[in-house]
């Protein structure tokens, strides 16, 4: 289901409202499961509850349960808690196990009639955020030595290239043509950033074709000969920079298939060539599902979780990403030298290198727009396999986190500079989730062509949109850099030197343990009574994605009680559960803990009770707080129904530490404590 936009018979989900065909923040897209995101539908045994009644009665129930394995690792528990006839469940679940096993013949073709937009809709933006001529005047390239050639206009040229290319001035089309068959997948040398303050550039390009043969191409080298004295003022003198991702080994297996690297020694003058040394696809595949696996541990496995986090190598490929593309930004900034980009087909790590380095060296790519516009240049335009890389059945062997690893290397860079950047974490992490939901458009296939002839811009909503309608939620309140959008691209000089080893290296838990049990345990008591985060998102007080910070915490009305099953451990002292240390629920919170840990017993009227039950730490220190401040409100006259601060409040859960709820009368609105159910509906440990 979903809202209808104002003036259209098309249905759009209830994220998007109709009010002057804009999006709006009507609902979080964190509580919605996308069905590209399915990976398993299981049955499983049903879920008990213990209810007790307010006349003191105990109720146990059964509800009918489904498992949900989804690829962005979650793992959901989807209990049917209303009247659900048997028939219903069953179809349900046939429906959701079909699309699980043909969700790959049908995901692009169905997914645009997902999010269909109205065509009349023209005030739906988003779909215009990178225009390189714009972008060549803002980062100040001059005329004389750069040009736009559109060669590639009818992507004749190279299938995975944009329309336009930035290339230099003094080559012409035909050299441009001969370069291009000289290079894989016909990927020549184009323009990707300029630096301003000292004339230089970054060029991007797949490797070139000499083979065992040595063979050459006279119009490639003048094409690389072109870049190097682009430099204003180099004099012919100037050096040129051959950055390979690969290590040197890779290239020499890639010279066996007829491809290879540039010979610097002989053919291509003045230059240096540097091998980075970046594993390829198919490892950061190895390496993240291993993460995957990780990220579901339970208690058993804590002790040997960091040795185990270190064998996936996670953390070791990072740092070799962010390493070189700090490398490439020094020999830009600090040398001046124009610097050729390139690994083997030049839509993986040199989109990396070539995005990470601008992120280090211009502080527009920083800002809010800025980011966007780096995505959509190096990204989309440049034709990242964003089909094949997210996941797509046809070619498994193709599946790999380029993009993904992309986000947490520049959340990393945010982590170490906290004050440079305009967007926050929470950005990050909604474009981690989005450019695999297959929700927007602007992810869908494999390259700009591609996509133009899908007709997405008509046919599907832009990320881009929904993303600026929430812009609050993801503007960093740190960031301090003046706007750099009107200044010429390095104009200032800034360069972020980030710590690249694993010493300081984190995992993005944000990402990858948001669903993980362990981070919905509840917040420090003490921080709860005096208003703070304990376990937060990026904006909220603190660790993983969870609760958020700033408001104060009122416990839920119906606590879910966490079965017995998922608790080996309790909650508060952490001793393991035995024989004769048995299992108790607190009625406050619904969390397990032994019997010295819940001795305290007070009366809670809110959810119900009529006599005192047993509580743990934290729930009596919450309880009291609250029963004194109502008390004290009473007392002052101040209190309108002893239930609040002045008035009506909502409720809020808001997701990563967003601030949760909205004051229905009063100055701020309460936040519910739903850790409880949120251990219910994703814990798997």
């Amino acid at each position: 289901g979903g809202a209808r936009r104002k003036g259209s018979s098309s249905a759009v989900p209830p994220a998007f409202d109709g009010m002057d065909c804009s999006l709006s923040v009507s609902a979080d897209a964190s509580t919605f499961v996308p069905l590209r995101h399915m990976v398993s539908v299981l049955q499983v045994e049903d879920t008990k509850m213990v209810y007790r009644l307010p006349s003191g009665d105990v109720r146990k129930q059964s509800y009918p349960t489904l498992k949900l394995k989804c690829s962005d690792f979650r793992t959901l528990r989807l209990i049917f808690l209303t009247g659900t006839s048997p028939k219903t469940f069953l179809t349900l679940l046939e429906r959701l196990q079909f699309h699980c096993a043909n969700a790959q013949d049908a995901v692009f073709s169905l997914t645009p009639a997902f999010l269909r937009r109205n065509p009349s809709a023209g005030r739906l933006s988003g779909w215009h955020i990178f225009d390189l001529q714009q972008e060549l005047r803002r980062m100040g390239v001059p005329a004389a030595k750069w040009r736009v050639s559109s060669i590639n206009k009818e992507y004749g040229l190279c299938e995975t290239y944009p329309a336009k290319l930035a290339v230099p001035a003094s080559v012409s089309d035909e050299v441009l043509r001969g370069s291009a068959g000289f290079r894989s997948r016909g990927r020549l040398p184009a323009l990707c950033w300029y630096n301003a303050r000292r004339g230089n550039s970054i060029v991007r390009c797949a490797q070139p074709m000499p083979g065992v043969r040595s063979a050459s191409s006279a119009d490639d080298e003048a094409l690389v000969e072109a870049v190097r004295l682009s430099t204003a003022g180099s004099g012919g003198a100037q050096q040129l920079v051959v950055m390979d991702a690969r290590s040197i080994m890779a290239a020499a297996g890639n010279a066996l298939k007829g491809k290879g690297t540039e010979d610097t020694t002989n053919r291509y003058k003045q230059c240096k060539s540097l091998f980075m040394d970046i594993a390829n696809i198919h490892a950061m595949r190895e390496s993240i599902d291993g993460v995957r696996k990780l990220s579901k541990a339970g208690l058993d496995e804590e002790a040997t979780w960091l040795s185990a986090l270190e064998a996936t190598q996670w953390l070791t490929h990072l740092r070799a990403v962010l390493s070189a593309s700090f490398t490439l930004a020094r020999y830009v900034h600090e040398r001046g030298l124009n610097v050729l980009v390139h690994c083997s087909d030049g839509w993986d790590r040199t989109a990396q290198l070539c995005a990470l380095s601008q992120l280090l060296l211009d502080p527009y790519c920083r800002t809010y727009d800025g980011f966007m516009v780096l995505v959509e240049k190096e990204w989309l335009a440049f034709g990242h396999k964003f089909q094949d890389r997210l996941g797509d059945l046809r070619c498994p062997n193709e599946r790999s986190p380029v993009f993904v690893q992309f986000l947490d290397c520049a959340w990393q860079v945010l982590q170490q500079f906290p004050d440079a950047f305009e967007f926050n974490g929470d950005y990050l992490l909604a474009l981690a989730d989005h450019c695999d939901s297959g929700w927007f458009g602007n992810f869908l296939h494999n390259s700009e062509r591609e996509r133009e002839r899908a007709s997405v811009s008509t046919s599907t909503v832009s990320l881009w949109a929904y993303l600026a309608a929430q812009r609050h939620r993801f503007t960093n309140r740190n960031w301090s850099a003046a706007p750099a959008a009107a200044t010429p691209t390095g104009g200032d000089g800034s360069l972020l030197s980030p710590i690249c080893s694993v010493k300081v290296l984190r995992l993005w838990g944000a990402y990858f343990l948001r669903h993980n049990a362990m981070n919905f345990r509840r917040a420090d008591p003490l921080d709860e009574l005096n208003g703070g985060g304990g376990v937060g998102g990026d904006g909220g007080g603190g660790g993983l994605g969870g609760i958020g910070g700033g408001a104060d915490v009122v416990p839920a009305k119906i606590p879910y009680w966490v079965p017995d099953q998922f608790a080996r451990k309790c909650s508060d002292c952490e001793l393991k559960f035995t024989s004769l240390r048995r299992r108790h629920h607190c009625r406050g919170c619904g969390l397990i803990f032994c019997g010295e840990c819940v001795k305290t017993r007070i009366f809670l009227k809110q959810l119900g009770y009529s006599t005192p039950q047993k509580v743990c730490m934290s729930c009596n220190l919450t309880y009291t707080n609250i029963h004194a401040r109502d008390e004290a409100a009473v007392a002052a006259g101040d209190c309108s129904d002893g239930d609040g601060d002045s008035g009506g409040a909502g409720a809020g859960a808001g997701a990563g530490g967003d601030a949760g709820g909205t004051a229905g009368g009063g100055e701020r609105g309460h936040r519910r404590q739903t850790s409880a159910t949120k251990w219910y509906d994703v814990n798997e440990a």
